[in-house]
């Protein structure tokens, strides 16, 4: 199946993959994260695993919800304290 999917690529045409298994998007050219419905990262899978320092896209996608949620939490202090001295 890939490889006719690679053989179609090859003569122009795009292929969108959509699964929830994430060894098989490993094959994909490039890989879009979605997170309650918003896009949490898009980019090459080799790219997702050297910035998450994991083996696995399984691994690399809960990396980058690690550092969604993180990222989340900062921007909801930083909302609070403006409210703070606001008041």
């Amino acid at each position: 199946m890939w490889e006719g999917f690679r053989e179609r690529r090859d003569r122009g045409t795009l292929i969108v993959v959509s699964t929830h298994y994430l060894g098989e998007a490993r094959h994909c050219d490039r890989v879009l994260f979605l997170r309650d419905g918003r896009v949490l990262a898009f980019d090459a899978p080799e790219s997702f695993l050297e910035a998450t320092g994991t083996k696995t896209l399984d691994d690399a996608f809960l990396a980058l919800l690690d550092r969604n949620a993180a990222n989340e939490s900062v921007g909801e202090d930083q909302e609070s304290a403006g409210e703070e001295v606001a008041s």
